[in-house]
């Protein structure tokens, strides 16, 4: 039986039936948070939280801005995906 866990629930890049996305858009991670939870107790013992940087479609639907209530948040300062799984994997070791 194991004694930890770790939640994730990836948030990503989004369109509804009005907004027509690019050609050849795919989803990407923009929000990536994470829990360790004690399964002993249901505790969360740390939390790990960043935003993500897209890179195939830079441009974020007003759809999706709302939906995951970002506003206006600008996410050019954000590191790409591939950092911020190198943050996640120090973080799950600590």
């Amino acid at each position: 039986m194991f004694s930890h866990a770790i939640c994730i629930d990836f948030e990503a890049t989004c369109y509804d039936k009005l907004e027509k996305p690019p050609i050849g858009w795919q989803p990407e991670i923009i929000e990536f948070p994470a829990v360790l939870i004690d399964l002993q107790n249901g505790k969360i013992l740390s939390e790990f939280h960043k935003f993500v940087r897209p890179t195939e479609t830079p441009e974020i639907s007003k759809f999706c801005r709302k939906f995951l209530h970002l506003n206006d948040r600008q996410f050019e300062d954000e590191d790409i995906l591939e950092e911020i799984i190198k943050d996640f994997r120090i973080w799950e070791r600590i």
